[in-house]
C-alpha cells in the first residue's frame, strides 16, 4: 500500500486450520471491504485515498510469508547497527515485553 509518501505492508490472517479461496463469494467480499477500508480511511482527514500494488489484489500465504521474512530479516539488520538507527531517527519496538511476542521463523 502506498499512502501519500511512505510505503507499507498490511496483512489479515485466517484462524489457523481454516482454508478459503478467493473465488468464494463471502472470502472475496471480506477482502473487498478490508481493502476498500485501507484505500479510503484517510479520506475524512482531507488525504488522498491510498493505492496498492500486486494488481490490487490480494497476495497468498506463501507471497505474504516471503514479504514478512524479507520485512523482518531487514529490520534485524536494521536493528543491529546503532549508527543506522541513530541516523534514521528510528526507534527499536520491544515485542519480547508484550504478552504475545512476534518471533522470526515460520514453518
Amino acid at each position: 500500500m502506498q499512502a501519500e509518501h511512505c510505503r507499507g505492508w498490511g496483512g489479515g490472517v485466517l484462524p489457523s486450520g481454516e482454508r478459503c479461496s478467493t473465488s468464494d463469494s463471502s472470502v472475496l467480499g471480506t477482502l473487498t471491504a478490508i481493502r476498500d477500508w485501507f484505500r479510503d480511511y484517510k479520506i475524512p482527514d482531507g488525504k488522498p485515498a491510498n493505492k496498492f500494488g500486486l494488481g490490487n489484489k490480494a497476495a497468498n500465504k506463501d507471497y505474504a510469508l516471503k514479504v514478512i521474512n524479507e520485512t523482518n530479516e531487514s529490520w534485524l539488520n536494521l536493528s543491529r547497527d546503532r549508527f543506522l538507527l541513530e541516523s534514521y531517527h528510528l526507534c527499536k519496538y520491544d515485542l519480547k515485553s508484550r504478552p504475545a511476542a512476534v518471533t522470526a521463523g515460520y514453518p
